[in-house]
């Protein structure tokens, strides 16, 4: 799963950083990511469960 900021909300990299430490504590598997969204930068939080395996993608 990912969670990224609404279209008027603001998330930065203290939420970033406080909502990736809530999901862990919770026992997710947590990645902070960066994604190309319409030619802009967007910071996501992404997070998966027991027998959810991330999506691997290739670095360029």
């Amino acid at each position: 799963m990912e969670i990224r900021k609404q279209k008027i909300g603001r998330f930065n990299e203290e939420d970033r950083i406080a909502l990736a430490a809530i999901l862990v504590r919770a026992g997710y598997t947590v990645a902070l990511d960066k994604v190309k969204v319409d030619g802009k930068t967007e910071y996501t939080v992404k997070f998966f469960g027991d027998g959810e395996e991330p999506e691997r993608q290739a670095r360029k």
